[in-house]
């Protein structure tokens, strides 16, 4: 019995994905056996001691580790097929990254305090996390608005370590000090003057520093605010924080269209309202 044409269609389309998975499983394989061979040559010290798709496990003096590979696919697929070159330096940075996270294992509370930054993450997010970190829950804080979490990071150059349960406890701290002396930390970046500006004429202010910490600056916002003011803040992502004066007739439909406008992966999906007592959902 011949195939009716949309079963041919049907055939079509799987041989089709079946061709792009294979193609795709092939490249990474490429990007692993060269970031393999760099590791051999360039950085012997770090012995392999496998290797599985998503990441390598080491070994080093100080032990065990693993190093993820989802980030470089990503920033390998911006390459052109034949820039060996650009494959090189992103190794390097990886290999950069790996050693940046490992010095950051070992906690020092007076240096360390002045690295601590909050982050915001969701429900899921922390769901997530907290499966992968298995041992060590990752300490969360209410944010005022519900499934939406404060939590802690180690700031370093390339990277950031989240801190869970064990480091708190070696940097002697509270999860609630922690984040306050995260949110003192953060304070300096966001000046009166990016509220002075939302308050102005009623436009929108986007706040992109691309440090990761852009929708964390929602948490020192309300200390900068008088009694009285009110603000909107959207986090679409974790680079973005959009403020602007609520207006008079709030056309929610527009409102959450650019609470959803998210550059990466999203964060918060629904507009948020500001005031000096704190942090809420925005509603009619």
């Amino acid at each position: 019995m011949s195939l009716p044409w949309w079963g041919w269609v049907s055939l079509g389309v799987a041989g089709v994905a079946w061709f792009l998975f294979r193609a795709a499983k092939s490249w990474r394989s490429d990007v692993r056996r060269g970031l393999l061979e760099y590791l051999q040559r360039e950085v012997p010290e770090l012995e392999v001691l496998s290797v599985e798709e998503r990441r390598f496990l080491l070994k080093d003096a100080e032990g065990e580790s693993e190093l993820f590979l989802d980030n470089l696919y990503r920033r390998a697929s911006d390459l052109k097929a034949d820039d060996s070159g650009g494959r090189l330096s992103l190794f390097a940075d990886l290999v950069a990254t790996y050693r940046e996270q490992r010095n950051a294992m070992k906690v020092d509370p007076e240096r360390d305090r002045l690295r601590l930054m909050p982050r915001l993450i969701s429900e899921a997010d922390r769901v997530s996390m907290n499966r992968q970190t298995k041992e060590n829950s990752l300490p969360t804080l209410e944010t005022g608005v519900s499934g939406l979490l404060a939590v802690v990071v180690l700031d370093s150059e390339k990277s950031v370590r989240y801190v869970d349960a064990a480091t708190l406890a070696e940097l002697g701290l509270s999860a609630e000090a922690a984040l306050q002396i995260a949110k003192e930390n953060l304070r300096p970046s966001l000046p009166r003057e990016v509220v002075d500006r939302a308050f102005a004429d009623g436009s929108l202010n986007v706040i992109k520093s691309f440090d990761s910490f852009d929708a964390a600056r929602l948490l020192v916002l309300p200390a900068l605010l008088c009694e009285g003011e009110r603000l909107l803040a959207f986090i679409p992502d974790r680079d973005t924080l959009v403020l602007m004066r609520p207006p008079e007739a709030p056309d929610f439909s527009s409102l959450r269209r650019l609470a959803r406008n998210a550059a990466g992966p999203p964060l918060w999906r629904e507009p948020l309202l500001v005031t000096r007592d704190g942090i809420r959902q925005y509603v009619a």
